[in-house]
């Protein structure tokens, strides 16, 4: 028995046969997360809401209540992470990211608000003034 199929409908099944090894990661490719907190140097404390981004890969994430991130199930490889908070300093990192237990990541945000030149603040006294 011979299985017809007219030329035209030909791409199509092939397309769909090959779907799934497209969309599937290679078996040997080596999976690997990074995880970690972003805190602001000065006072100590995690934070909330911070942007975390993963260049390479173009994603993002927000810090939880308690100042931690997570990207998972990525490739292995070396990764580019930046972070930023609104009023303080946007930070960048290299990580090397391997196969197995997350690759931890700690930032501490700093501003230059916090180092201030010395200052002085003059007055004369006017009129009656003691």
């Amino acid at each position: 028995m011979k299985l017809l199929i007219p030329l035209r409908h030909c791409g199509a099944l092939l397309g769909l046969l090959c779907l799934p090894a497209l969309t599937m990661p290679a078996q040997s490719e080596a999976v690997g997360s990074i995880a970690g907190t972003v805190g602001n140097a000065a006072t100590r404390t995690n934070l909330e809401g911070a942007v975390v981004t993963l260049v390479e890969r173009d994603l993002q994430t927000r810090t939880d209540p308690s100042g931690r991130f997570s990207f998972t199930r990525g490739p292995a490889g070396t990764y580019t992470l930046t972070a930023s908070y609104t009023g303080l300093d946007q930070a960048r990192q290299e990580v090397s990211v391997t196969a197995g237990p997350a690759t931890p990541v700690t930032f501490a945000l700093t501003s230059d608000v916090y180092v201030l030149e010395a200052f002085t603040v003059a007055g004369e006294r006017e009129g009656n003034a003691v």
